[in-house]
């Protein structure tokens, strides 16, 4: 039994957040002010460590994770048992002497959440932001400090026509860029009770592919990607990726993206199984044990929307 999923780790390292968007689900947790320990990502570590086990990747992610006080020392943990660590993030209270720091503990790749060129509105979270959000510079202060930056987009009715305007700025500043395809959060996972999230296209793909060629002047052909097939399909643009990613669940694939390891020591391997699974005794035995069960486990989401 394999003790992670796909041999990758997210940890939810706080479930706070500096935004508040409609769709957000949380990685599967409830929105409340968590924080993960760095006591609690020590303690994975050895028990990867006891078992000669290494992580492929490990994604920090969140809520905001740039609001967790710790951020470097988990960084610094996380780098020591994985080859890759990246951070999901709006990167609104991101700041180069910080992502310095962060970059010296190990982080490699930052992935930024972006809905919207609209500098002052980038994600659909109520109200406006008091100071512009400068993208291009915040993209020049991570490259020049040796971190990859890639972009994520939610395709909703919020920015169902700057979908073009978002590819061909992904293209002409070479990032690769992941559109998803909303998902409605009917009911976060607790102890005992799985999650209710299902897929809810707010954007028809067929809108999002005239988008793209209309903005990109050439006829986008997306194809099946190698690792998770139909559930995500795909082009190159000058070398850039371009991704749109479809509910994981809808296809058996949630466990590609890893195991999940929360604030509150939940760990699981698709979102609506949180609350099955908790990390309370230390023991590198036991912790590797919860992983392994965890990181098994099958996806019920099929199962619930009748798919």
């Amino acid at each position: 039994m394999p003790a992670l999923a796909n041999e990758k780790i997210r940890l939810i390292v706080t479930a706070k957040c500096n935004l508040d968007c409609f769709y957000c689900h949380n990685e599967g947790q409830a929105k409340e002010e968590t924080f993960i320990s760095p006591v609690q990502v020590e303690v994975i570590g050895g028990a990867l460590d006891a078992a000669s086990l290494r992580a492929s990747e490990v994604t920090i992610s969140g809520g905001e994770p740039l609001l967790h006080p710790e951020l470097a020392e988990i960084i610094g943990l996380a780098d020591a048992f994985a080859d890759h660590v990246t951070m999901v993030s709006n990167g609104i209270l991101a700041r180069p002497a910080q992502l310095g720091i962060l970059a010296r503990r190990g982080l490699r790749k930052l992935r930024l959440g972006v809905d919207s060129l609209d500098d002052t509105k980038p994600r659909p979270s109520p109200g406006r932001l008091a100071a512009p959000f400068r993208i291009q510079e915040l993209v020049a202060s991570a490259r020049a400090l040796g971190i990859l930056v890639d972009l994520n987009t939610v395709v909703t009715r919020y920015n169902r026509n700057q979908l073009g305007d978002l590819a061909r700025f992904a293209v002409t500043n070479g990032l690769s860029i992941k559109f998803f395809e909303h998902v409605e959060v009917d009911e976060y996972g607790t102890v005992d009770n799985v999650g209710e999230m299902l897929p809810r296209p707010q954007v028809p793909v067929e809108h999002f592919e005239r988008q793209l060629n209309q903005a990109l002047g050439t006829t986008v052909e997306l194809v099946p990607t190698p690792e998770f097939g139909e559930s995500n399909v795909a082009c190159r643009i000058d070398g850039i990726e371009i991704r749109y990613c479809r509910y994981l669940c809808a296809f058996d694939l949630c466990w590609l993206t890893g195991t999940r390891i929360d604030p509150r020591g939940f760990v699981y391997n698709c979102m609506v199984n949180r609350g099955l699974d908790r990390l309370s005794d230390p023991a590198p035995s036991t912790v590797l044990n919860i992983l392994s069960r965890a990181s098994a486990r099958p996806c019920k989401a099929r199962i619930r929307s009748g798919s």
